[in-house]
């Protein structure tokens, strides 16, 4: 009678799977201020599996801003699958308490966008920041050096960004009143220098989300769908004319 053995969780040789077996990385075993993990995402153009962490030591609070600002980090990590090891890139401290996302970026703008109630950063591979408040809490809730744009007056809690152009980097933020809003990265050579927020004009079609969105994606080239848990979802056409949109 013959026995087969089976194979589960890439527990054979590399040749017999084409996986390896599964590990766990405690996150204090990162790096010990890995305390309070807020986002995790995997990186673009690395060569190994890379992923940023936006976390803190303490846990967020604005209610005790008046003592203690600004003390987010967001770490990058490469992983060596061979060997179970994590090598720490880069680490930027002092961020604003209110970053809840890390958006990773394809080229040519690359790197991370880290999104908070009240403003935008963006962290390339360097660890260079360059970041942009889009209402008036922004300069009272951190002395992270921002752009002033708090004459948007958006808030940013609940909106969802996707990428609109890969070719420039412009990205599409939909608020969640549905009102739309432009990100573009001000590039030099192949360093971003600066973001610059826009909102879309009704006449261009900022009226056309009529409330919250709750899911975004990037259909093809020119096409988003909007999905919507409070009205019809839709599929979004955009095109450029006189660097309208």
């Amino acid at each position: 009678e013959k026995t087969s053995s089976r194979i589960t969780n890439g527990s054979g040789k590399k040749e017999e799977t084409p996986y390896g077996s599964s590990f766990v990385l405690r996150l204090p075993s990162l790096d010990p201020n890995l305390l309070h993990p807020i986002r995790l995402a995997f990186l673009y153009e690395y060569r190994a599996p890379t992923f940023g962490i936006l976390s803190s030591m303490l846990s967020p609070s604005s209610s005790l801003l008046f003592e203690r600002r600004d003390y987010l980090t967001y770490m990058v990590f490469t992983l060596d699958l061979d060997q179970r090891a994590v090598t720490t890139i880069l680490s930027v401290t002092g961020l604003p308490f209110d970053l809840f996302e890390v958006i990773p970026l394809p080229a040519p703008v690359g790197g991370a966008l880290l999104v908070g109630g009240n403003e935008l950063i963006h962290i390339d591979q360097a660890g260079k920041a360059n970041g942009v408040g889009v209402n008036v809490f922004a300069k009272q809730c951190t002395s992270f050096g921002l752009v002033d744009q708090s004459e948007l007056e958006m808030r940013l809690e609940g909106c969802l960004i996707e990428q609109l152009s890969i070719q420039s980097g412009e990205m599409i933020i939909i608020l969640q009143t549905g009102e739309l809003a432009i990100l573009s990265f001000n590039m030099d050579g192949r360093s971003v220098s600066g973001l610059s927020v826009r909102r879309v004009s009704n006449d261009a079609g900022g009226s056309v989300i009529s409330t919250r969105a709750s899911t975004l994606s990037c259909l093809g080239p020119s096409t988003l769908f909007v999905g919507s848990e409070d009205a019809d979802s839709v599929v979004l056409g955009w095109s450029r004319k006189s660097n309208q949109l």
